[in-house]
């Protein structure tokens, strides 16, 4: 399996910690494109996860993840830009 080898069922770990802990999130990404395209033989394979929330969600998110073994906070949302949090899940 490469890095591009994923589908949606890669990131169970992810979407279940997302839900034990009430954090609401819309997958968007290439991973939303392949899971509802209906004209698709196979799934869209990826190698993230991208996934849209607020401002406020993506506060609670990161100090969660903070102290969540396993998660590895890559960046940190910036004032005045962007907000972009990067977990890393650990394998």
């Amino acid at each position: 399996m490469t890095e591009r080898d994923k589908t949606l069922e890669d990131f169970d770990e992810v979407l279940r910690w997302f839900a034990e802990n009430g954090f609401k999130a819309t997958i968007v990404g290439g991973m939303a494109v392949g899971a509802f395209n209906p004209e698709a033989d196979s799934p869209l394979l990826s190698a993230d996860l991208d996934l849209l929330t607020t401002e406020e969600e993506q506060r609670k998110i990161l100090r969660r993840a903070e102290s969540t073994a396993g998660v590895v906070v890559v960046k940190r949302p910036k004032p005045r830009s962007l907000g972009v949090l990067v977990l890393h899940w650990g394998e």
